[in-house]
């Protein structure tokens, strides 16, 4: 664990022109000259601030230094040993503060004395059923409390890392619950066979919840699911659910060929959640088992800055133009044009990244490199590539979708070719943009990539790839 500064610096839900930062600020990143040295050398370490305290450490030890007081929960920043200062941001939270220290975030499951399972470290905090009739999940977001009950009494579960299997929740029917960096889960039932399906309970589910007093759970006309509190701040979202079937592999997201469709998810006045399968891909002829139903829940930092503000990440659907898919990539996040045998259409994904205004102003900056990494390609050949292009686009929030995407486009473009990535035989393939010139001509200290490939709407879908939620931005500056 990592001691966090005597006093942090907080979001305030205002946007800070990095342009306009306080030279108190700029004096952070700031090396004397050697001639200064004398001065230097004067100068106590408790008026000297940590940024100039950790490059002269760097510059002597020939090690980098990471400057703990001006990192945050998505943010790092360390010193070099050539006296420059590099900063990463990473779309989902990698730290959060603890009993005044940072700890590194951890979704692994582990067992409570009262036989429940916690993440070891999220920050917020999420605990999932031991078994029995005891809630399902519980999530405690910054004391906003959700729960979320399965109607049947649970088996103990099977845990593996940050997964828990709960077996024969309904016959031949599991249910597979896996964590997240947030605290917040991923729900896959799994659907093994057309008897299993052809069950009455699955017709619609109804799963009870508890929320702390004051919070409101509601969905919207594109089925996308949002608990707020009294003066309408977003504490979790969960984006239209989706199942599918194995017509075209057997697998925990959608594959080439698989039947995809949206399950209708409504709650009532008593903020019960009630989920209905599209009958025809659960019990159809043509449908292929397993069938896969995955509702997600992700809980948001609701006690700090509005979502338009904040660091993560969204796809948008042409063929689910209202669903909103913030900071959810259960399934990863879509670009080009997706042919499944149902709701074809474009998708694009979209990364933001807040930059702490304690790093400085952008005229000081050398190099901002935009890196992600594809993890499944439509095409099955290792080696044919195909152009992945990063643009800079307006802000994100939990309200984007297809029919609200950002505005755009804005200074800045970098395109890579990409070769197939899909496990087993083909490796992930990690890339890097270059997009300085867009990162140091910003302004509010919010940047947005949008990543698209070739849109060409045909029969094939060759170029359409997926990406990891996780991508960070790289950030150079001089000193």
């Amino acid at each position: 664990m990592r001691g966090l500064p005597t006093t942090q610096r907080g979001h305030t839900g205002k946007v800070i022109s990095l342009l306009s930062a306080p030279l108190l600020v700029i004096a952070l990143l700031t090396v004397h000259a050697p001639s200064a040295a004398a001065d230097d050398a004067a100068q106590s370490a408790e008026t000297r601030s940590p940024a100039q305290l950790a490059v002269d450490q760097a510059r002597a030890s020939g090690a980098p230094v990471q400057i703990d007081a001006l990192a945050d929960e998505h943010a790092t920043l360390t010193a070099q040993p050539d006296g420059s200062v590099e900063g990463s941001i990473s779309t989902v939270p990698v730290r959060f503060a603890r009993d005044g220290d940072w700890v590194d975030v951890d979704p692994t499951l582990v067992p409570n004395p009262d036989g429940t399972f916690s993440t070891a470290a999220t920050k917020t905090g999420l605990t999932l059923s031991g078994g029995g009739s005891a809630p399902l999940a519980a999530m405690d977001n910054h004391g906003a409390r959700l729960g979320i009950s399965w109607p049947t009494a649970l088996s103990t579960p099977t845990v593996t890392g940050n997964t828990a299997l709960y077996a024969d929740v309904l016959p031949d029917v599991d249910l597979q619950i896996t964590a997240n960096e947030y605290g917040g889960l991923s729900e896959v039932l799994i659907v093994k066979t057309a008897q299993a399906a052809a069950n009455p309970a699955l017709s619609t589910l109804t799963l009870a919840t508890t929320t702390s007093p004051g919070l409101r759970i509601d969905t919207d006309a594109g089925g996308n699911l949002s608990v707020t509190d009294a003066q309408g701040r977003l504490a979790y979202h969960a984006a239209t659910p989706r199942m599918w079937d194995s017509s075209g592999a057997d697998s925990a997201a959608p594959d080439a060929g698989d039947r995809v469709a949206v399950i209708d998810m409504r709650t009532d006045t008593a903020g019960q959640i009630r989920l209905t399968p599209d009958p025809e891909l659960l019990t159809g002829r043509d449908t292929e088992y397993p069938v896969y139903i995955d509702p997600s829940v992700v809980p948001v930092d609701w006690v700090t800055a509005p979502t338009e503000n904040r660091t993560g990440y969204t796809y948008v659907q042409q063929g689910y133009p209202t669903t909103s898919n913030y900071n959810d990539g259960s399934t990863g996040l879509g670009v080009g044009y997706q042919h499944w045998s149902g709701n074809f259409g474009l998708e694009r994904t979209f990364y933001q990244f807040s930059i702490p205004t304690s790093w400085g102003t952008s005229k000081n900056m050398k190099e901002a490199l935009l890196n992600v990494t594809s993890n499944y390609s439509a095409d099955n050949s290792c080696s044919n590539t195909y152009n992945v292009t990063a643009t800079s686009y307006g802000q994100i929030s939990a309200s984007t979708t297809w029919s609200n995407q950002p505005g755009g486009p804005y200074t800045g473009t970098d395109t890579k070719s990409v070769a197939g990535a899909k496990a087993p035989s083909c490796p992930e393939r990690p890339v890097t943009f270059d997009l300085t010139d867009t990162v140091d001509d910003d302004t509010n200290g919010v940047v947005t990539f949008r990543l698209t490939t070739t849109e060409t709407i045909s029969g094939s879908n060759n170029a359409f790839r997926r990406f990891k939620n996780s991508a960070t931005l790289s950030v150079k500056y001089n000193t």
